[in-house]
């Protein structure tokens, strides 16, 4: 079992809307986020564990120059408004339109009750 550290987690989102809002410069959003890197990757799984890994390896590529910073602020901010939903076991998924404007994926699991089901919005 994890012991979930509420406290890291609201500090990256914390920092990531910093950064994103050029309250601070890279170097000190980069600094921050490898002095807690120990602790963001011992996050169960978790939007905020994918988070963490999409800024790691963003800020390997801009370190590579595979990307420019404007490049990684972009695909920080998707990453940080996208909702990933992690389920344990062998998913079923099945794509869906439910009505207006409205379609997705469903999502059960192993770990869901028997009438739980999650819509996962198509972008």
């Amino acid at each position: 079992m994890w012991a979930y550290n509420v406290s890291i987690t609201s500090e990256l989102y914390f920092k990531v809307n910093q950064y994103l809002s050029d309250e601070i410069p890279l170097f000190e959003f980069e600094d921050w986020f490898y002095a807690n890197l120990g602790e963001l990757v011992g996050l169960p799984p978790s939007n905020e564990l994918v988070l963490a890994g999409e800024i790691q390896l963003g800020l390997s590529e801009l370190g590579n120059e595979d990307i420019t910073e404007g490049q990684f602020r972009k695909n920080l901010a998707m990453v940080q408004h996208n909702e990933t939903y992690i389920i344990s076991g062998t998913p079923s998924i099945t794509s869906v339109s439910a009505g207006v404007g409205t379609s997705g994926t469903i999502v059960t699991g192993d770990n869901l009750s028997d009438d739980s089901i999650i819509l996962v919005p198509n972008p």
